[in-house]
């Protein structure tokens, strides 16, 4: 998949499949996921941020994450996820055209058996053949990683910055105190960001999400979800389903939404907010309307509960809604 952001500060995330990531000319941070991504920061001063991919080390270099224009100089770095620290990186000059002559630098784990590969930094080689990249262009993103099982797991961070994956199974996420990144992937999921300013990734399946205090990002992904934001400006993030959903009882649940605490309802580039409907709904059947339908093509996308005035109408507006520039896992 290719995701381009074009303008101001933005965070661009892959797929779990191969992806080419391009940021634009504000100071982004691109994290490719899963798969062998190629990614581009663009003008600015850029994060790549580099994590393990599979409990199995990456040796072949042609499996890794590209970085095509890492620039210390503009302010460039490279995240380190799980606790790592640019001590914990293994620097190696590599040839990547196959033409004899060393052009990128190879980021490696230390302490792994065999060093696996984390991304391939081009053009990082002085006119010497070493390698133009230190131990200061590394920044921890992320200072604890926890992956867990194909089953149902409770998984719980600490008050630092976690990441969290819940792999297959019904699992229990917390993030705890700390910016964290929790995604439930497969099962029916519940992640709770609780302090700090976390990103929570329902994945497939039915999930619930509760961002707590902070301002979140709520990624529902497939299936039915319940998206709770709590305090602080969160971002409810609307993916369209396989199929068009027409029922409102199928659709993905904002059961919070507060547009004076900066509460935002985030759309993918697919779904332009001039093509949205707006429909009043009553979700307890007590004949009182009290909730929004917001719709794309007659294809309910969510269900905004109390987001109903007095006169029976809708209180969400075009403001309420954004254009994030990255289509999140699904």
């Amino acid at each position: 998949m290719s995701i381009t952001t074009i303008n101001g500060n933005s965070t661009v995330r892959g797929t779990q499949g191969n992806d080419e990531l391009t940021g634009g000319d504000g100071d982004d941070v691109l994290i490719g996921g899963f798969g062998t991504d190629t990614v581009t920061g663009g003008n600015g001063s850029d994060t790549f941020v580099l994590g393990l991919e599979t409990t199995s080390p990456i040796t072949d270099p042609s499996l890794a994450d590209v970085i095509t224009d890492f620039n210390a100089a503009e302010g460039d770095k490279i995240g380190l996820t799980g606790g790592l620290s640019g001590e914990d990186i293994l620097l190696e000059v590599f040839d990547s055209n196959g033409d004899s002559t060393a052009d990128g630098t190879l980021v490696k784990l230390a302490s792994s058996p065999d060093n696996g590969i984390l991304a391939l930094v081009q053009g990082t080689v002085n006119a010497q053949g070493e390698t133009t990249l230190t131990s200061t262009d590394f920044i921890t993103t992320y200072d604890n990683t926890i992956i867990g099982t194909e089953g149902d797991d409770e998984l719980v961070g600490d008050n630092s910055n976690d990441q969290i994956q819940g792999l297959q199974g019904n699992d229990q996420i917390s993030g705890e105190a700390g910016d964290d990144l929790l995604k439930g992937n497969q099962g029916n999921d519940s992640i709770n960001g609780k302090d700090g300013n976390d990103i929570l990734l329902g994945g497939a399946g039915n999930d619930s999400l509760d961002g707590g205090d902070g301002e979140d990002f709520l990624v529902g992904g497939i299936g039915l979800d319940s998206l709770t934001g709590w305090n602080g400006g969160d971002t409810f993030v609307l993916t369209q389903e396989t199929n068009p959903i027409t029922d409102p009882g199928l659709a993905d649940q904002i059961t919070d939404f507060n547009k004076f605490e900066g509460d935002k309802i985030g759309l993918t580039v697919e779904v332009s907010v001039d093509d949205i409907v707006l429909d009043v709904f009553d979700s307890d059947g007590n004949g009182i309307v009290d909730a929004t339908l917001v719709k794309f093509n007659n294809d309910i996308l969510a269900v905004v509960q109390g987001t109903v005035d007095g006169q029976s109408a809708s209180t969400l507006t075009d403001a309420d809604f954004i254009t994030v520039s990255d289509p999140i896992l699904a």
